[in-house]
């Protein structure tokens, strides 16, 4: 396996999330999105940049077949990318959890408001 110490870096802190770039520099608009989401609702995580790390990149592609980046674990668990972070937040109800086996962010989760609302 190219990342050997994959397994270490997932469970080095409860929320770990894989983008492009850095979290005060995200070279992706759907991680920048990610980012300002769990910052907004204060959600404590850690970035990896995957623009540095081209094999880490690629084991996660091949790992998750997802449409793009980011990559969000929780407690050393695969949550999901993109789509599955907003419709966690978007759940339809007031309050939402990020569930993982020992983490549970649970607190009515603030999402960005869509061009639809004023």
């Amino acid at each position: 396996m190219p990342c050997a110490n994959f397994k270490d870096l997932v469970r080095s802190h409860p929320t770990v999330l894989f983008i492009r770039g850095t979290l005060s520099f995200p070279l992706c608009g759907l991680c920048g999105n990610v980012c300002l989401l769990l910052k907004k609702n204060r959600i404590n995580f850690k970035t990896e940049n995957l623009s540095e790390n081209p094999q880490l990149y690629t084991y996660l592609r091949e790992k998750h077949p997802l449409f793009s980046v980011p990559y969000l674990y929780t407690n050393g668990r695969f949550f999901g990318g993109y789509d599955e972070i907003m419709a966690a937040f978007n759940g339809g109800e007031s309050s939402s959890c990020i569930i993982s086996e020992d983490l549970r962010l649970c607190s009515p989760l603030k999402v960005w408001p869509t061009f639809s609302e004023k």
